[in-house]
């Protein structure tokens, strides 16, 4: 878990917690998140990449234009002319014999040939009538220009996008030229050739007409594989080519070469988008293709980002000044950025917040805000007037159960020290002003309530006196009217001590004031919740009366802390 603080230019301060997230969505998932782009990628040993995985270019190129391929057909039949005897002996080409006795006999490959065009131009395919035959008999190359002793008849089955429509018509011409040579019984065969628009394109060919055809924006790509996998993007309409392939070419028997795509993949949005064809609307098409290119170019680098393993969960919490806590604002899983401090820039109410030291924070947790000590101290009034009832209207009393349950309850030393300097600063120096300001503050007036003061008060915050005519179970006879009740927060104790009436008599002997004794049942109820807390009777001695002095430190520590006294 990483944790970071921040303040924004409002002054509030953040609380950022993330770590990794071990099992993330993957950004180009459509059931996670919306892209503009897809991303087709060469197919890795080791990684599966993008939207799409291609083995080979040529091929998948091929495919995606295949809406935008031609089927064509051509080829030749190759008819043996026969000698002078064999056309003797058929009647069908009796005809073609020529020349005299005397000069001799010879068969004549022009007539022939007038015989084999007329037999092609009755051929009927179909209605189209496009198919393109013609015969003729071959010069040979040499110097003397003689006539083969070969016929040959070229066909052209012209482009079709239904390849099934060239393949019915080649098949129709075949049989039918087939049978019409038949029929003079000649030797004779034929060869085919068969091939389409995108086949006769190479990988760059493909890769231009694929990208003009299909793509509004291609931005390639490049992966560089290291001990992890990172992915970086090239220019719009840059694709580069940098490595070059041989080949033979079937049709001319010779080497060529030609440039061949390099890069590992593209990130496209189709021309066809949904998203594009709206903004378009409003934009012209350069400035459209300048914002694709912008939205693709984050897609690829937030992908970066997630293939490298920077994706997070994360908590922002905001600052309580009332509270002194954090309350959480926002959780977010899945957060795919390698800078979080940026996105939380980016994610939280664009307020610019900017990292501070932990340790500001931890000095601030320590300092009780004006908002804190304001809740706290309307904490401590709400408790007071919960226990009012309880004690007769005694605000005295309330106010000082009130505080026993600050000191030992579920209060923190935060909330102590908050109460504390509030009531200071609302000028609650005695214990007159501070029971003044209690009463305005709790807002309930009685008829008992003039006559009631605060118990004694020490120096010391954790020492309280208070007077009473409650009986004191550590002597026979119960001792005397003024007994005190002396309490020590700090070690969760209290104890008795009788013949309280010498404190009260010589004021000038004790820093004491004189004071309204309390009910006994007030301090019954006191002395329940002091037992409920679980502080013990600490059991002193008559005698320790004598050794009271001026200051509440002898007391502290000669009668609340002497060994040997019940302690």
């Amino acid at each position: 878990m990483e944790t970071k603080y921040y303040k924004d230019k409002d002054g509030k301060f953040l609380k950022l917690d993330y770590r990794y997230n071990e099992y993330p969505e993957s950004p180009l998932n459509p059931n996670f998140q919306t892209n503009l782009g897809t991303m087709i990628c060469k197919d890795m040993k080791n990684y599966t990449l993008g939207n799409v995985q291609v083995k080979d270019w040529e091929e998948y190129f091929r495919s995606e234009l295949s809406d935008e391929d031609r089927f064509k057909a051509s080829g030749k039949f190759t008819i043996n002319m026969p000698s002078v005897e064999e056309a003797r002996n058929n009647p069908m080409l009796e005809k073609f014999v020529a020349g005299t006795e005397r000069e001799g006999h010879h068969f004549d490959k022009p007539f022939f040939q007038q015989e084999i065009e007329s037999m092609l131009s009755s051929i009927y395919i179909d209605d189209d009538n496009d198919i393109d035959l013609s015969a003729g008999i071959p010069v040979l190359e040499d110097e003397n220009q003689k006539l083969s002793n070969v016929l040959e008849i070229d066909f052209d089955i012209p482009e079709s996008k239904e390849e099934s429509n060239v393949e019915d018509k080649l098949q129709s011409l075949i049989n039918a030229v087939s049978e019409n040579l038949n029929e003079y019984k000649l030797d004779w065969d034929y060869t085919v050739n068969k091939d389409s628009t995108l086949e006769r394109m190479n990988e760059v060919e493909l890769l231009k007409m694929w990208n003009e055809k299909k793509n509004f924006v291609c931005i390639p790509l490049s992966v560089y594989e290291h001990s992890g996998i990172a992915i970086h993007h090239g220019e719009e309409g840059q694709l580069t080519l940098n490595r070059v392939q041989s080949f033979t070419n079937g049709f001319t028997g010779k080497t060529e070469s030609y440039p061949v795509v390099a890069e590992d993949g593209f990130m496209i949005v189709a021309k066809d988008n949904n998203e594009v064809l709206d903004y378009l609307k409003t934009h012209t098409e350069e400035e459209t293709k300048k914002w694709a290119a912008g939205v693709l170019i984050a897609e690829i680098e937030e992908y970066n980002d997630y293939v490298q393993g920077f994706v997070y969960d994360a908590t922002i919490y905001e600052f309580n000044p009332k509270t002194m806590d954090w309350d959480e604002i926002e959780g977010v899983n899945n957060i795919i950025t390698s800078d979080m401090e940026n996105w939380l820039k980016d994610h939280y109410n664009q307020s610019e917040p900017k990292e501070i030291h932990s340790q500001i924070i931890q000095e601030m947790m320590n300092t009780p805000t004006p908002e804190y000590k304001q809740a706290v101290f309307e904490k401590y009034v709400s408790k007071i007037k919960e226990i009012m009832p309880e004690f007769d209207g005694n605000l005295k009393h309330a106010a000082s159960a009130a505080t026993l349950s600050m000191k030992e309850g579920s209060a923190t030393n935060l909330e102590r020290t908050a109460l504390s300097e509030y009531m200071k600063e609302k000028g609650c120096i005695s214990p007159e002003s501070t029971f003044k300001f209690l009463e305005e503050s709790v807002g309930i007036k009685g008829k008992n309530l003039a006559k009631e003061l605060n118990p004694l008060s020490f120096r010391d915050e954790n020492l309280e006196c208070v007077f009473s005519k409650i009986k004191n179970p550590n002597r026979s006879d119960n001792g005397g009217v003024n007994n005190a009740l002396l309490i020590d927060y700090e070690n969760r104790r209290f104890a008795y001590v009788s013949g309280a009436s010498q404190m009260i008599d010589k004021p000038s002997e004790t820093y004491l004031k004189k004071v309204e004794e309390l009910s006994s049942k007030a301090v019954e109820k006191k002395l329940e919740t002091l037992v409920k807390a679980g502080f013990k009777n600490a059991s002193l001695n008559s005698e320790s009366l004598n050794m009271y002095r001026k200051d509440d430190k002898w007391i502290s520590k000669y009668i609340l802390k002497e060994p040997g006294r019940g302690i």
